[in-house]
């Protein structure tokens, strides 16, 4: 079944047993055998992320469940007692001890599953750089850079606070659900027995959180968020400017990313985001808000994000929904223009809950650039040496122009690269055009001429 958030709650489920049988296959494999099967995280596909996500979740929620069933335990422990006989005041006293001890149970949950999100953190963003690297021939290093660093730091250290803040909700709504069962069983005449198996499987699905989908929603957004950070870092380190929403067009997409899929957004803006974010993680949900669904005044489909307070902000309102369809965006109006988004917080993803969107680098970006003859002049007319070349040209080092603007016409999709080598021990600045083959040769032509 497909949700209104676009994700199908029996392929979730099918998804992480495959994954769980996959995962003890390997193993199995790899210590009996002896042979490595286990491949790397893949982040530069669909599929790569969704198993990224699925094995993540796994793992999560393996670290978790031995607290998560010794807190059930120790909830029904508490909670078998021959209700007809206890006052109003004492079923209060009980149900606060139950969340005393169950609140026990699961407090290593989020230290516990910190050490997954610090392995995690560090294999997320090696991937994404492997992806912008190869899949999108970014001229990066292989090593981590100093964001790069910071971001494994505040993925690792952000997520265990929400673990405990759920954990901390989970046993909130288990107390109001346990005084609903007693009072309702008692009103209806029921026994012991009968009330206390009523408890422990509100026990399970509540506390336990049997039949969520929570540690899969945690994963989704680890993995894309640390995706976004780290590609808005591979993305600087470039030399680019402009990154562009990519969605994943096919009939579990929302409607959220197919209105933002092939907008653009600004680089250094993105990542003035996640300085914010980084320095106040709780606010995280304010200053990159979820997309949400509903109806306006009028009647009229839209999506808006929770500003806090009551307050919201309509993002845009659908005409022709286009969510069950594929490669189809579908049709919407009165939407926030790129500005509005990304001051808003909605600039990299994820959007939502198990959001797969992604970006990809904007190489054809807009900025200023000079003409060939001034950006490289010709050598026998310069008096200075290389390194004074490249100190001079340092601006123009991997700058990515919409147009290069040469007296012949304008040619697309340009990019131009400097850099310092030493030749038979002597200094040369080499200089790289990168331009779509059918205008290599007008380049070509303009350089020689110095036009």
């Amino acid at each position: 079944m497909l949700t209104a958030n676009g994700w199908c709650t029996q392929c979730t489920s099918d998804l992480h047993l495959v994954l769980q049988a996959r995962e003890a296959a390997d193993e199995l494999v790899e210590r009996c055998l002896h042979v490595p099967v286990r491949k790397a995280m893949n982040l530069g596909s669909a599929r790569g992320f969704d198993r990224a996500v699925g094995k993540l979740a796994a793992l999560l929620r393996a670290r978790a469940s031995d607290a998560d069933d010794a807190a059930v335990r120790a909830a029904v422990g508490v909670l078998d007692v021959d209700w007809a006989g206890t006052t109003a005041s004492q079923r209060r006293t009980l149900i606060g001890r139950v969340l005393e001890a169950a609140g026990r149970k699961t407090a290593a949950v989020p230290r516990a599953v910190q050490a997954v999100f610090g392995d995690a953190a560090t294999e997320v963003v090696q991937a994404t750089r492997d992806a912008a690297r190869r899949g999108q021939g970014l001229a990066i290093a292989a090593d981590f850079n100093a964001l790069d660093k910071r971001i494994v730091r505040h993925l690792t250290s952000s997520q265990a606070n929400f673990v405990r803040d759920e954990y901390g909700r989970r046993h909130d709504a288990f107390g109001e659900r346990a005084r609903q069962i007693v009072a309702e069983g008692l009103e209806a005449g029921l026994g012991r027995e009968d009330i206390a198996r009523d408890l422990e499987r509100a026990a399970r699905d509540v506390i336990a959180g049997r039949g969520s989908f929570y540690w899969e929603v945690v994963a989704g957004s680890f993995v894309s968020r640390g995706r976004s950070f780290a590609q808005l870092s591979a993305y600087a380190e470039a030399g680019i400017d402009r990154y562009i929403i990519e969605a994943v067009l096919d009939e579990r997409t929302t409607e959220i990313c197919r209105f933002l899929h092939g907008k653009t957004f600004s680089v250094s803006q993105g990542l003035q985001t996640f300085e914010r974010v980084e320095q106040n993680p709780d606010a995280v949900k304010e200053l990159t808000p979820w997309v949400r669904d509903g109806v306006d005044a009028k009647g009229r489909q839209v999506m808006f994000v929770d500003r806090g307070g009551g307050r919201t902000r309509r993002v845009a309102v659908v005409d022709r929904p286009g969510f069950g369809t594929r490669d189809a965006r579908g049709s919407y109006s009165a939407g926030l223009s790129t500005a509005r988004l990304q001051e808003v917080g909605i600039s990299f993803p994820p959007y939502h809950g198990l959001c797969r969107t992604t970006t990809v680098a904007d190489v054809s970006a807009r900025v200023v650039t000079p003409r060939v003859a001034e950006a490289v002049p010709e050598p026998r007319r310069r008096r200075d040496g290389p390194a004074e070349l490249l100190a001079a040209s340092k601006r123009f080092a991997s700058s990515s122009g919409e147009a290069l603007p040469l007296d012949s016409g304008f040619i697309e999709n340009f990019d131009v690269q400097f850099r310092l080598e030493r030749i038979g021990g002597r200094d040369v600045t080499k200089v790289r055009f990168k331009v779509t083959d059918q205008h290599a040769e007008r380049v070509r032509a303009a350089t020689w001429l110095g036009k």
